[in-house]
């Protein structure tokens, strides 16, 4: 086993694919456990349960639990926590006190707060902004924007430079209302409901988060953009953003996506949103797999994993099951399954690499199972739940460390326009070249470990190929292991790609990663695609 000692750093990762070997270390800092005291009771009285944490700048929120009670709580990295709302807490609506939460209390890179909470004869969505709680919406006393009813119902609260977004319906009206809100700007408007039509389907939205055995149950919110799945008839199912200023579709059931082929439906609680991306889970069959695309890339997914055909950083075998997911700054961070295993995996330093799993040892205790939502990281920080086999429970935050972001331009032609394909035993010129921060070459001179390559195999077949045979080269000037060479003259970093060394059919992803991730990363990464039929 691993093992992790809270506070300092102690982790020692592998990274996967074609990549080296290299050590990666992390550091565990503990925000609460089940000794902790909790705030604003007597001496003496400590959680004895959590529900997972969300993280944002250098803040953790969570929903504690204590013999009887129960409240939002925050803490920053480093510092007891503090009360955001609990049962001694006042409804400023009802008068009285809060007596139940919502499982999850998002932060935003400011600190600011985020909660679901419920007092005698009222429920409400609410913010905690600069110490001030602030009554976002409530079934008391909000009516709905654009009808003459109150809300019967609200939930969901992702939070984002001190504004939420929230779903909210009333069933006791015939059509029931339903509908996704914000309070962008500190008036309450409509995203979606269900008079709004499907964008690039047929008729209305007929279900909106949360939705029947999960089908929808996703929302998500980042400066002033919203995320979320949404049910329509004919058995529609899809991921839908407001990221370019208008309604659309991300993807949708029935579509066909790399890897996995065509879409059955979504999970994993998602989408997730932040900047320009947009993260979902798809399942096609037995097959599920964690997807981003980019608002300047619409229509082009980037696959993350998937548990058919992704090895586990550091583990055995490949995932069986991908867990709940979400994306900060474009890198990616989720919990994953394997055949009796359990870790939290992240794309921290361009490589998909392990944080944490129950083969590492943490504050001295080993691990029966971790938790997460879709607030997990921010920056190069990740926050869980641990649940150890002694019975106690604790929140942690994992800093993951990444050097300097390298950029990749490339792959040059005949790379530059995958899918493509080779006929006879020839080799794949991979040309690219890197850039740092102030936009100077990066040569072999700048670096410690010259860039490598990482192959992904995914058994799907997607488009077809564009057969590259003519500008391939022989098989005799095929690169040597997997690092890639700096030429001078061209002033690229090169490899050639021997195919015959892949014999599966399927589609092979190749790119251009960091040879030690603690010294830099390749952010966006180069990447392309070949086919082996």
């Amino acid at each position: 086993m691993h093992k992790i000692a809270v506070g300092i750093t102690a982790v020692s990762m592998t990274a996967l694919m074609a990549a080296p070997a290299f050590a990666q270390s992390a550091t565990i800092t503990k925000i609460a456990d089940t000794s902790t005291q909790v705030p604003g009771e007597s001496i003496g009285t400590t959680f004895d349960n959590f529900s997972p944490p969300a993280i944002g700048g250098n803040t953790v929120g969570f929903r504690g639990f204590n013999p009887g009670k129960r409240g939002a709580y925050k803490a920053t990295i480093g510092s007891a926590p503090v009360v955001v709302a609990d049962s001694n807490t006042v409804d400023p609506t009802s008068l009285n006190n809060f007596n139940n939460f919502g499982s999850t209390v998002p932060i935003d890179d400011n600190g600011n707060a985020s909660f679901g909470a419920q007092s005698s004869g009222n429920q409400g969505v609410y913010k905690i902004i600069g110490g001030t709680l602030t009554v976002v919406a409530d079934t008391l006393a909000t009516t709905i924007p654009g009808e003459t009813v109150n809300f019967g119902n609200v939930g969901f609260t992702p939070i984002s430079n001190g504004n939420i977004a929230f779903s909210g319906r009333d069933t006791n009206t015939s059509p029931t209302i339903e509908g996704i809100y914000t309070d962008n700007g500190g008036s309450l408007a409509a995203v979606a409901d269900l008079a709004t039509a499907i964008p690039s389907g047929s008729g209305v939205f007929t279900d909106l988060p949360p939705c029947p055995a999960g089908a929808c149950n996703g929302l998500d919110f980042n400066n002033g953009n919203v995320a979320f799945g949404g049910l329509g008839t004919s058995s529609q199912q899809g991921i839908y953003t407001t990221l370019g200023g208008t309604l659309r579709r991300v993807a949708a059931k029935g579509m066909t996506l790399p890897g996995i082929g065509v879409v059955t439906g979504f999970g994993g609680n998602s989408p997730a949103i932040d900047g320009d991306d947009v993260l979902f889970i798809a399942d096609s069959g037995a097959d599920r797999a964690i997807f981003v695309e980019n608002q300047n890339s619409i229509g082009t997914f980037a696959l993350i994993a998937d548990n058919l055909s992704t090895p586990i950083p550091d583990g055995s075998g490949n995932f069986t099951q991908m867990g709940v997911a979400g994306i900060d700054e474009g890198f990616v961070a989720f919990r994953g399954f394997g055949t009796s295993q359990d870790g939290i995996y992240t794309t921290l330093g361009g490589t998909l690499r392990k944080v944490v799993d129950l083969s590492d040892i943490i504050d001295g205790k080993t691990v029966s199972s971790f938790g997460v939502n879709r607030y997990l990281i921010s920056g190069n920080k990740i926050t869980f739940q641990a649940n150890f086999t002694d019975s106690s429970k604790g929140i942690f935050v994992a800093e993951v460390p990444v050097g300097p972001e390298f950029e990749c331009v490339g792959f040059e032609p005949p790379m530059d326009n995958p899918p493509v394909t080779v006929k006879k035993n020839r080799a794949l010129p991979l040309k690219a070249t890197l850039f740092d921060e102030f936009e100077f070459l990066v040569t072999d001179m700048d670096v410690v470990s010259p860039p490598v390559l990482q192959v992904i195999f995914s058994s799907a077949l997607g488009d077809p190929p564009i057969d590259v045979t003519e500008d391939a080269l022989p098989a005799g000037q095929s690169s040597e292991g997997n690092i890639f060479s700096y030429d001078f003259g061209s002033e690229q970093w090169r490899y050639n790609l021997k195919t015959t060394n892949y014999s599966a059919s399927g589609s092979y992803t190749i790119r251009l990663v960091s040879g030690d991730d603690d010294e830099y990363i390749v952010e966006p990464a180069c990447e392309t695609t070949f086919v082996i039929e």
